[in-house]
């Protein structure tokens, strides 16, 4: 019994154990609009609709591309995120410095660069993406920040950057959002 002055709170019910998750609720969508036959595991259908598949199809295959980070666990961070994308063809080069980034871009020049906001001791995208532009690479570059902010990201992109993601944001699905940003045009244009 409750002590005098205090009531019993009475809780909802708690709700169904069964989870619905997203992809859940997709799966079950496609089932609702015919999609996937009631007898089938799903495994076709989530093949076919998984965001690895229309990323794969949506840009061009990559087979080349620079990370320009300082640190190493995040240079490695985003190698294997590629990898899982698309596969073990792509060959992910790392340059530490805005120097070696230089002459990976002369010796070589990749598809696509993912260049950290700030290379120690004292460089920053803004600075260096000029001088991967004089080095002769035009191909896209998405710089990696650690502070986007709406001011931020204008700064960049007025600096040439294509696209600009949060450090935090390391994943296949932002890296695969940031793609098809920046070659969307390219692929629609084709």
């Amino acid at each position: 019994m409750a002590p005098i002055g205090l009531s019993v709170l009475q809780w909802p019910s708690p709700p169904c154990l069964v989870r619905t998750t997203p992809l859940l609720r997709t799966v079950e969508r496609a089932r609702q609009d015919g999609d996937v036959s009631s007898g089938s595991t799903g495994g076709d259908f989530l093949a076919r609709k998984s965001d690895v598949t229309k990323l794969r199809q949506a840009v061009p295959a990559l087979t080349d591309v620079l990370v320009v980070d300082d640190e190493a666990p995040d240079a490695d961070r985003i190698r294997a995120t590629l990898r899982v994308m698309f596969g073990y063809d792509v060959d992910v080069r790392h340059a530490a410095t805005l120097g070696t980034a230089v002459d990976c871009v002369l010796s070589r020049k990749p598809q696509l660069i993912f260049l950290d906001d700030i290379l120690k001791p004292a460089d920053r995208a803004t600075d260096t993406i000029p001088f991967l532009r004089r080095a002769g690479y035009e191909a896209p570059i998405v710089v990696i920040s650690g502070q986007v902010t709406k001011k931020r990201r204008l700064e960049l992109m007025a600096a040439g950057a294509s696209d600009v993601i949060h450090k935090d944001d390391l994943d296949s699905v932002r890296l695969g959002e940031a793609l098809l940003r920046v070659f969307g045009s390219e692929v629609s244009d084709a």
